[in-house]
This record gives structure tokens, C-alpha cells and sequence, in this order.
């Protein structure tokens, strides 16, 4: 979980790890858990992401 949170962090340039980075990091996570928790929310992981990418744009 940290390395993808470090990678999402590195990918958008960013000298340190943040919230949103993290957050990226766990939609990349293949866990079946994870996937399971995340329909039972209907949470649409690629439009979370893109939010996230955005947002992160935004304050870079």
C-alpha cells in the first residue's frame, strides 16, 4: 500500500506522500475485500480516481 501510495505521488510529481496519494493507492489495490466493500458503497473507483487526479492538479 505505501509503495503504490509513493508511486501515485511520484507520478504526480509531488516530493512527499498525501492524503490523496494514499487514497489513489488503495483504488489500486486487487483485493477482493476491497472490491467488494467498495460496490456495496457504489463507489465508481475510476471516477474517484479521476477526482483525485484532478484535485491533486489543482493544488500542485
Amino acid at each position: 500500500m505505501l509503495e503504490l501510495s509513493l508511486r501515485e505521488a511520484a507520478r504526480s510529481g509531488a516530493r512527499e506522500i498525501r492524503t490523496e496519494h494514499i487514497a489513489l493507492g488503495l483504488l489500486r489495490v486487487d483485493d477482493e475485500a476491497l472490491d467488494l466493500l467498495v460496490r456495496s458503497l457504489g463507489v465508481d473507483r475510476q471516477a474517484v480516481r479521476a477526482d483525485l487526479e484532478d484535485r491533486g492538479r489543482r493544488t500542485a
